[in-house]
C-alpha cells in the first residue's frame, strides 16, 4: 500500500472512530503557516506541470496520474506539517528545521504500473539516494518490472517533484491453438450408400455422393502447431498466467499417417477419401484405367475397386469391398462384398450379372440380371431382374419408370411409373416368404438330421465304453476316438445351425413386407405379394399396393 494510501485508510479509521465514541473531543487542527501553504502549493503545481509534460492527456495513464496527484497533494501538507510541527516543539522556526526528501508511490488498479514522486528536502535537510529509494520501494510490494534506468536517474539527478513511471509488468500473451489446412473439402460423404429419407426425394447419388480418390503419399492435411503462451507478471512480482494454446485436432482416421515431424496427415494408400465422423479415412481401393489396358478377365480384389473406364461384354471383376465404375457396363459379371455404384449405365448383354452384398446404384439398369443384398436405386429398370433380398427397389430419380422386366424387393418398391402404354408385361414381387420359408424348412430338417446323427454316435460311445474299449489300446480304441471326434463336430455343427435358424427367424419377422407405392400403374402389370397374385386391368394414379388378412389391397 502506497504511504498515502495508508494515511488516507488511517483518517478513514480516525473518522470512524470519533463516530462510534460521539463525546470524545477533536483534536486541535494543526495550524499551517502562510509561507507552509505557499510551499504545499508551489509544489502541487510543479507536480502537475510536470505531470502534464511528462505524461500525454490522452495517456491511458491519465487516470492513474491524476489520482496520484491528488494524493500527493495531501502526502505535501503532511511533509509541510511535519516540518512546522517539529519545530514548534523543539522551539525553532520551520524555515530553519532540515526535513528529509520523502519517497511516495502510486500503483495502479491493474497492479500493473508502479509510479513515484520525490518530495525534496527542506531547509538542508538529507537528498535523496538510490539505495534509500530501493529499500522504500521494496517495503511498498514494488519487486518486477523495475526500470533500473530510471531508479538511477532519479538518485543521481534528484529529480524531484517528477512523477516517475518505475516499475512496468508485462501482460500475459495467450497462446493460440494449433490450426489445420485441409487438402481436400470436408463435404466428402461418410458412405456410398443412400438411405430411405434420400432416396424417397429422388436424389440423384451422383451429385449428392461426391467421390475423391486420392494416391499413396497425397497429403490430406497441414498441421500447423500451437503458438506458444507467454506468461506475464504484475509489478508485485505476481505470476499472470497465460491461456496455453491447444494442439489442433488431428483427424486421422483409418489407412492415414502423420509425417514424421507431426506436421502432415499422408494417404497410406490408394482409394477413396471417405470422412467417418470428424476423421478423414482412406477407404483403400484398388484403382483400374481401362486405357491403361488392365486385362479384366476374372479379376479378385481384396478391398474396393475403383474403375476408370467401361466393363465390356465377356469381362468379370470381384472385390470383398464395393466396386465404383465412372464408366458404362456393357456385359461381364460384377460381384462385390459392399455396394456397386455404375456411374454410367447398365446396358447389357445376356448373361450379365450384377450381384452386390449391399446396395446397387446406377442411372439405366437394362438387360441384366441385378441381386442386392439391401436397396437398389436407378432411374429406370427395364428388361432386367432385379432383385433386392432385404431392402427395397427405388426408382425415383429423373423419370422414375420400371418396365418390361420382373422386380422383387423383400420390403418396398417405389416408383413414378410402372409399365407404359404398350401394355408391356411388368411382374412386381414383394416379399420373400415362400423363398423363406423354403430356407426355414431346409434349415429345420438339416437340425433334424444332425440331432439324429449324435444321438447315433453317443449311443455307440456308450457302448463301446460299457465294452470296455475306451481303457483298452487297438483298433477298436481307434474307432472309440473317432466316434468322439464325430460327436463333437456334430455338437458343434447344430450349435452353428441353430444359430442360423434362429437369425433366419428374426429375419423372417423383421423383413415383412410393406407396400408398393407408384404415380401411375398401366395395365400388363402383374403384382405377387407373398404368393398372392394380384393383375392391374385398368391405368392406375397414386396407388399404394400392399396386404390386409392375406388379400392384397389397392388404394
Amino acid at each position: 500500500m502506497a504511504i498515502f494510501d495508508f494515511l488516507h485508510k488511517k483518517s478513514e479509521t480516525v473518522k470512524k472512530s470519533e463516530t462510534i465514541v460521539r463525546k470524545k473531543p477533536e483534536p486541535a487542527a494543526s495550524v499551517i503557516s502562510e509561507s507552509g501553504l505557499n510551499q504545499i502549493k508551489n509544489m502541487v503545481e510543479e507536480i502537475r506541470s510536470n505531470s502534464r509534460g511528462d505524461f500525454n492527456l490522452e495517456s491511458d495513464k491519465k487516470e492513474d496520474i491524476n489520482t496520484f496527484c491528488l494524493a500527493l497533494e495531501r502526502s505535501a501538507r503532511k511533509h509541510v506539517e511535519k516540518q512546522q510541527s517539529r519545530a514548534q516543539k523543539d522551539g525553532q522556526t520551520s524555515e530553519t528545521l532540515p526535513v528529509d526528501a520523502l519517497s511516495l508511490f502510486h500503483v495502479s488498479a491493474d497492479h500493473m504500473t508502479a509510479y513515484a514522486c520525490v518530495l525534496p528536502p527542506l531547509n538542508g535537510g538529507k537528498e535523496i539516494n538510490t539505495e534509500q529509494f530501493m529499500e522504500d520501494m521494496r517495503y511498498e510490494g514494488i519487486s518486477a518490472g523495475i526500470d533500473t534506468e530510471a531508479v538511477q536517474a532519479l538518485g543521481e539527478e534528484r529529480k524531484y517533484l517528477r512523477i516517475l513511471c518505475i516499475a512496468q509488468g508485462i501482460l500475459p500473451q495467450d497462446g493460440k491453438d494449433g490450426e489445420l489446412e485441409e487438402m481436400y473439402d470436408r463435404g466428402l460423404e461418410q458412405t456410398l450408400e443412400l438411405d430411405e429419407e434420400q432416396a424417397l426425394t429422388g436424389l440423384d447419388f451422383r451429385k449428392q455422393h461426391a467421390i475423391e480418390t486420392i494416391r499413396r503419399g497425397d497429403i490430406i492435411c497441414r498441421i500447423k502447431p500451437p503458438v506458444e503462451a507467454h506468461d506475464g507478471f504484475d509489478v508485485s512480482g505476481r505470476t499472470l498466467y497465460a491461456k496455453r494454446g491447444q494442439p489442433a485436432y488431428v483427424p486421422k482416421g483409418e489407412n492415414t499417417s502423420l509425417s514424421e515431424d507431426g506436421a502432415l496427415l499422408i494417404s497410406d494408400s490408394n482409394g477413396i477419401l471417405m470422412m467417418e465422423g470428424d476423421d478423414f479415412s482412406v477407404r483403400s481401393h484398388h484403382v483400374l484405367e481401362k486405357d491403361a489396358g488392365v486385362d479384366m478377365n476374372d479379376q479378385n480384389y481384396e478391398g474396393s475397386l475403383l474403375i476408370y473406364g467401361d466393363l465390356e461384354d465377356g469381362e468379370s471383376v470381384a472385390a470383398t469391398g464395393d466396386i465404383i465404375i465412372n464408366g458404362d457396363v456393357r456385359g461381364g459379371k460384377i460381384l462385390a462384398g459392399g455396394t456397386i455404384r455404375v456411374n454410367g449405365d447398365i446396358k447389357g448383354a445376356p448373361g450379365t450379372q450384377i450381384e452386390a452384398r449391399r446396395q446397387i446404384q446406377c442411372v439405366i439398369m437394362e438387360n441384366c440380371l441385378a441381386v442386392a443384398g439391401e436397396d437398389i436405386y436407378a432411374e429406370v429398370i427395364t428388361n432386367s431382374t432385379a432383385i433386392s433380398e432385404e431392402g427395397s427397389v427405388y426408382a425415383l430419380m429423373g423419370r422414375g419408370l420400371l418396365f418390361g422386366g420382373d422386380v422383387t424387393a423383400g420390403r418396398s418398391i417405389y416408383a413414378k411409373k410402372i409399365g407404359n402404354i404398350s401394355g408391356c408385361i411388368n411382374c412386381v414381387t414383394l416379399g420373400f416368404g415362400v423363398r423363406l420359408d423354403k430356407q426355414r424348412a431346409l434349415l429345420t430338417k438339416e437340425v433334424e438330421t444332425l440331432r439324429e446323427n449324435r444321438e447315433q454316435a453317443r449311443k455307440s460311445i456308450s457302448y463301446m465304453k460299457a465294452a470296455g474299449v475306451s481303457n483298452q489300446r487297438g483298433d477298436q480304441w481307434e474307432e472309440y476316438q473317432k466316434l468322439i471326434e464325430k460327436r463333437n463336430m456334430y455338437d458343434r455343427t447344430l450349435k452353428k445351425k441353430l444359430q442360423d435358424l434362429d437369425d433366419l427367424e428374426k429375419r423372417i419377422q423383421i423383413n415383412r413386407p410393406e407396400s408398393i407405392c407408384s404415380e401411375e400403374m398401366f395395365p400388363g402389370t402383374h403384382i405377387n405379394i407373398d404368393g398372392c397374385e394380384l393383375e392391374v386391368t385398368e391405368k392406375e394414379t397414386d396407388c399404394r399396393v400392399h396386404m390386409e388378412s392375406k388379400k392384397i389391397i389397392m388404394r
